[in-house]
């Protein structure tokens, strides 16, 4: 699979506050999910479903590292997608049939006093799953790299991988940053099966690259 390109992510500002999910983009087929305050926020297909956090919570299904469920209830704010029909949060990044279409993932959630003493670009690729393979032993494959630089000093990382399981490969295509105190991480990602993810290329870039993350006000 080719390298893919970076993405620049935007820092708007007057964005007025909105609910989870706010009207469709202009009739374009396309809504926005936003966190309450309007700091984070991502368009899907209208069609999507979406998820809340204590639909997130309930999944045991869900495959991600230890680290990252226990961060999952520290969020402030966290949401699940997915572009199957019939949809499931079931389905969120998970291998086999159900993982043939794109599912994603949006979190916004502080840092603990341990986490800004040691927090790194490491801990944005590792926030979801195991890439670098410290636990398991085998890193995912990464297919691109790149840091993250927004107005404010928000900065970070966008990264896209393969995890592995059996013959199976679930490419992720995911960015985190964090606010200039190191005080909060704003975490997205969506992903799919390999065939799928290429399949779907031209839209899962759409919607990871309106990613969006701007100073509270």
């Amino acid at each position: 699979m080719p390298v893919r390109r970076p993405f620049a992510l935007r820092a708007l500002t007057g964005i007025a506050v909105a609910a989870l999910v706010a009207t469709s983009c202009s009739g374009s087929g396309f809504e926005y999910i936003k966190d309450s305050a309007s700091t984070a926020f991502f368009k899907i297909p209208s069609a999507w479903s979406v998820y809340d956090e204590n639909q997130i919570l309930d999944n045991s299904s869900i495959v991600a590292s230890p680290q990252a469920k226990q961060a999952f209830a520290q969020a402030t704010w966290m949401v699940a997608f997915d572009g199957d029909q019939p949809a499931s949060p079931d389905n969120l990044f998970i291998f086999g049939n159900a993982a043939n279409k794109p599912t994603g993932f949006a979190q916004v959630r502080p840092l603990g006093q341990s986490e800004r003493d040691t927090f790194s670009l490491s801990t944005i690729r590792n926030a979801l799953f195991d890439v670098d393979g410290t636990t398991s032993g085998t890193p995912a494959e990464v297919l691109s790299t790149s840091d993250v630089v927004l107005p404010g000093g928000f900065h970070g990382l966008h990264i896209e991988f393969n995890v592995q399981q059996d013959q199976q490969f679930l490419t992720v295509n995911q960015i985190g940053v964090v606010d200039p105190a190191t005080s909060t991480l704003y975490l997205f990602a969506i992903g799919c099966e390999a065939h799928c993810f290429i399949d779907n290329q031209s839209l899962i870039d759409q919607v990871a690259g309106s990613w969006t993350v701007k100073e509270p006000t």
